[in-house]
């Protein structure tokens, strides 16, 4: 048989085509009781090819009998071609008829759509014929067969989850689905040939040539085009419907109402809609939800449309998630780059604090025993000592409310590795009460230590900014505060208007 191929086509001088069953009357409401039908709890395919048919089974002659046979424990229709011998025609998903020969109908447990046997060499009909094949068809006693839709072929692709129902694939009939051509995508182009091993379909594997089925969907805006499934390679894709493609005929054994209970939701009967309610998932760790955390979906198409992705938002929606206190969103994570512990690195600072900024700035804090003063992490941004002083003030930090801008003489404590700035023995006179004035600051005695031997860093937090306030004013100019570089390990002033950082202090407990 010709491999069918991907073809699309739109005629523009059609302005609306619908895309449906061939026949309206499917007896959704019809009992199961009296049905001839075997149900099954499993399906499974075969693991190697089977038996091979005559290379083309479209043009092969009328087939002779049937019989049924078992291999193993699966039971087989067998047909005889002319001039081959009896060879595997279906393998039964729901044992053989005895009486002709042929599979018995099935019912898919877990869709309660029920499928004929295979129709295969003696008819492999256009389109049309397909179509009048299932309406007229009369087995087990029903006579309300169709031609499936391309919704009901997606319930028989397994291990192909592109194409299975629910998959990225978009073709289909219902909310959420099109016919439309130009809504195909490589998800549709299915897992590629299964080499005659039946994995990709409930129904295993027989001829080792493709397996592509007919569907009652028209590829909407044309009128001689419709979808077919290779049930082979899992493959969605549409034919012209004068080309040859197999069948299998549908009956619908559920009624809506049972449908939906099989699918897990909740049936409506004065509004006969079948729903459910679907918890948000995928939640980020150190994220919390904001909004609802749940929806309603509906089933409808054999498949429950709308569903709702879990997204950040800061603004409360439904699957809106934000990220809990002091955890910062990024690639859809909530970090904070204290979980990793980085200050414990400060070997001169006990008691130690972590402060993110984002997810991946932060800052610590912590005592330094030698002062027996506790510091605060530094300020994220540079400020003016005006708004440095503020800063310190309002701060609450680690369960503490009483920081406040150092003193010159507290800020020099945490310098390290210089030792002529270095407090309490460094040789730099400026120091907070006793002489703070322009005359106790000179290059040599309050200078950079950063070309004497260059041992930085000069921060026992490991700071390498180069200005930080004090609390403490220049006596000659109070336009001017003192600083500390902790880049050069150095002591100067600065004017007050100009921005430097800012750590605050408060008294250990």
């Amino acid at each position: 048989m010709k491999m069918p191929c991907l073809i699309f086509a739109i005629f523009l001088l059609v302005t609306f085509v619908s895309c449906g069953n061939s026949k309206s009357d499917n007896k959704d409401d019809e009992s199961d009781t009296g049905e001839t039908v075997t149900d099954g709890d499993t399906y499974s395919t075969d693991t190697e090819p089977a038996d091979t048919m005559p290379d083309d089974i479209s043009d092969t002659e009328e087939p002779g009998e049937f019989t049924c046979r078992k291999d193993g424990d699966q039971e087989y229709s067998y047909l005889s071609f002319p001039d081959n011998d009896f060879t595997k025609y279906e393998r039964c998903q729901a044992g053989c008829d005895q009486s002709t020969g042929k599979c018995k109908s099935w019912k898919d447990p877990y869709t309660g759509i029920v499928w004929s046997y295979l129709k295969l060499g003696e008819y492999n009909p256009h389109w049309d014929e397909a179509v009048s094949y299932c309406d007229n068809l009369s087995l087990d006693g029903y006579d309300d067969w169709s031609l499936p839709t391309v919704n009901d072929l997606r319930t028989l692709i397994i291990n192909c989850p592109g194409t299975e129902t629910g998959g990225e694939c978009k073709i289909g009939e219902g909310d959420g689905l099109s016919c439309n051509s130009s809504d195909w995508t490589s998800a549709c182009g299915g897992c590629g040939a299964d080499n005659g091993t039946g994995i990709h379909n409930k129904f295993g594997r027989i001829t080792t040539g493709d397996l592509v089925f007919w569907s009652s969907s028209i590829v909407s805006g044309s009128g001689t085009m419709a979808w077919v499934v290779n049930l082979s390679s899992a493959k969605i894709y549409n034919e012209r419907t004068n080309w040859h493609s197999f069948v299998r005929c549908v009956r619908y054994s559920m009624n809506e109402a049972e449908k939906c209970e099989a699918a897990g939701g909740s049936w409506n009967e004065a509004e006969n809609t079948c729903t459910k309610t679907t918890n948000c998932t995928d939640l980020p760790e150190n994220a919390e939800w904001n909004g609802d955390d749940s929806y309603t979906q509906t089933f409808t198409g054999g498949i429950w449309n709308g569903e709702i992705s879990t997204e950040f938002n800061e603004e409360a929606g439904i699957c809106h998630f934000k990220c809990k206190e002091n955890y910062f969103f990024n690639s859809n994570k909530c970090l904070n780059p204290c979980d990793s512990n980085p200050c414990d690195s400060l070997e001169a600072i006990t008691d130690r604090t972590c402060v993110a900024y984002d997810y991946k700035q932060y800052s610590c804090g912590g005592k330094d025993p030698s002062s027996g003063l506790t510091w605060s992490a530094k300020a994220q941004q540079a400020m003016n000592w005006d708004n440095a002083g503020t800063y310190c003030g309002n701060l609450s930090e680690d369960g503490h409310t009483d920081w406040r801008l150092p003193t010159i003489s507290e800020l020099r404590t945490l310098i390290q590795n210089c030792s002529k700035n270095e407090m309490p023995n460094g040789s730099c006179a400026v120091n907070d009460p006793d002489c703070l004035a322009l005359s106790c600051w000179t290059s040599e005695t309050c200078g950079s230590c950063l070309d004497s031997n260059n041992k930085g860093p000069y921060s026992k937090f490991g700071d390498t900014d180069q200005s930080w306030w004090s609390s403490s004013n220049n006596t000659d100019d109070t336009n001017y505060a003192w600083i500390v570089d902790f880049y050069r390990g150095s002591v100067h002033r600065h004017k007050k208007t100009y921005d430097s950082f800012a750590r605050c202090v408060r008294n250990a407990d």
